[in-house]
């Protein structure tokens, strides 16, 4: 076989091979581009729905009573570490008085 009797035969194994695989590859093309669309739609609806959550009087209370729960568990703290600080004092004042004694 010469050199350029080859290449006509990959020229032609070529062409048919992209005959039969043209139609699958734009099914799945088409099948991609249907599957973005779809998730592109779904995302933005979802945006839609938190946006209107995000604005309304519900979600203004929830983010209230969120920060009124944080307020209580921060002086809890404080009030916590106030006593720890106090009893600190406390047991030292009276270190210092039992030695003073001895």
């Amino acid at each position: 076989m010469k050199e350029s009797e080859k290449r006509m035969d990959t020229k032609k194994l070529n062409r048919i091979t992209w005959k039969r695989a043209k139609p699958i590859v734009l099914s799945l093309g088409i099948l991609l581009l249907l599957i973005s669309v779809f998730i592109g739609f779904n995302s933005t609806k979802n945006w839609h729905r938190e946006q209107n959550f995000i604005h309304s009087q519900e979600a203004r209370d929830e983010y209230n009573s969120y920060l009124a729960a944080q307020k209580t568990e921060e002086d809890d703290v404080n009030k916590n570490i106030k006593k720890q600080k106090i009893t600190k004092e406390v047991s030292i004042m009276q270190r210092t008085r039992t030695q003073e004694f001895f």
